[in-house]
């Protein structure tokens, strides 16, 4: 068997998220990209693991700040993404690493925008140095007290208030947006992807139960569907019984003709 081409290893890969990512890397290996390309393709693979981990949050919802950084640390490796907490300049949560390049990633378990501006100082004024191959990196807020799409919102508008000059912009994906910030020691744009991670979890399949006056509707509704079936069941036998009725009298008529001759 021949060994597969490029070609073939791509199309391959490009059926699962996993391959498809792990086959990017290795290949740049031979042909390195440009910071850019490799910026959108952590980017992806954060984004694989956001879904990943809204899949299992009923596991993690519980776990804290450093331990969810953790999670995502070791998720990134197995994608061949060098990816570790390092120290650049201060503690950053996730540090992901290829050749000269690197990006920053500070987290926080989202309770409120003090909470997570805070972190985002840190992020811009402490890790970030603006020199080549470092301007890109992300705030990761874990959104388990409250729904993600109501964190984010409120930090997005936070974030405006407080650095009208953000440049903020919609992101990849709903549950995520893209500000600029240079406030760093190069002065050169940061650019950042704020990505909410949705671990709030509360089931209500035993505490919210069906409320009588909605059975009720429900029986009614279904009673109302039986009754109009078998009204078209009659309609549709109707016909065929007045036809039956008919042959019956005419066969009479002639019986009874027979008799008087």
């Amino acid at each position: 068997m021949a060994d597969p081409t490029i070609a073939q290893l791509k199309e391959r890969a490009a059926t699962c998220p996993v391959r498809a990512l792990s086959l990017q890397i290795l290949l740049w290996d031979f042909d390195p990209p440009s910071y850019d390309a490799w910026v959108e393709h952590v980017e992806r693979a954060l984004l694989h693991q956001v879904n990943l981990i809204a899949e299992k949050k009923h596991y993690l919802k519980s776990l804290s700040e450093d331990a969810l950084s953790t999670v995502v640390q070791i998720a990134l490796d197995n994608l061949v993404l060098d990816c570790s907490a390092a120290v650049v300049n201060g503690n950053v949560d996730v540090v992901i690493a290829f050749g000269g390049y690197k990006w920053l990633g500070e987290a926080k378990i989202a309770t409120d925008n003090t909470k997570i501006f805070h972190g985002y100082q840190q992020l811009t004024t402490r890790y970030a140095t603006g020199q080549p191959g470092q301007t890109a990196g992300g705030m990761l807020l874990y959104c388990k007290d409250e729904r993600a799409d109501a964190i984010l919102n409120g930090w997005r508008a936070a974030l405006d208030a407080a650095i009208p000059g953000a440049q903020i912009v919609d992101g990849p994906v709903p549950l995520s947006f893209r500000s600029v910030d240079n406030r760093n020691s190069a002065s050169q744009p940061f650019k950042i992807v704020h990505l909410a991670f949705p671990l709030f979890h509360v089931p209500e399949e035993d505490t919210w139960v069906l409320p009588k006056e909605a059975a009720e509707a429900g029986r009614l509704a279904k009673k109302a569907t039986k009754q109009v079936a078998a009204k078209r069941q009659r309609d549709r036998d109707a016909p065929a019984g007045a036809a039956s009725n008919a042959v019956a009298g005419t066969d009479a008529a002639n019986d009874a003709n027979v008799g008087d001759s």
